[in-house]
């Protein structure tokens, strides 16, 4: 009896797999169309841009913790970030307009540049913005051309 009993359960145990691979077969079918409703949106096109750049001072070497401003001149709406040990600051996913960049750091004359547009899916690098040393209140402006 323990023969019989054993060779059933395998018997039931082949049967049972041939319907569990049924079952996956018949989804393979849904398990892709998931799949590709939950890619789509990563095939969208860009909608946002970003800005990127270096701060320098007048020998060509980098400062570190400079205060970057980017402001949407559209909106006035302001984003604010320090560069980082190696000078360099950045502004991800930015709504696309025109946009001016103030930078300040400590002992140097702030430089401000303006007119920067950023197009959906851009990823624009502003040329090194160079600071001389200087009274902080003084700003040097510098208009962008495209």
């Amino acid at each position: 009896m323990n023969i019989t009993s054993s060779v059933l359960t395998r018997r039931g145990q082949k049967r049972d797999l041939r319907q569990l691979r049924g079952s996956i077969r018949r989804a393979l079918p849904l398990i892709a169309v998931a799949l590709l409703l939950l890619s789509a949106p990563l095939t969208h096109a860009q909608t946002t841009a970003q800005l990127t750049g270096t701060v320098l001072d007048s020998s060509g070497a980098v400062i570190p913790a400079a205060e970057v401003t980017l402001t949407d001149q559209s909106t006035g709406i302001k984003r604010v970030v320090q560069t980082n040990r190696q000078g360099l600051y950045a502004f991800p996913a930015l709504v696309p307009g025109t946009y001016t960049v103030k930078v300040v750091a400590k002992s140097f004359q702030s430089r401000e540049i303006t007119g920067i547009m950023l197009h959906a899916g851009d990823v624009l690098s502003v040329p090194a913005t160079t600071l001389t040393v200087g009274a902080t209140d003084a700003t040097i402006t510098v208009e962008a051309t495209n």
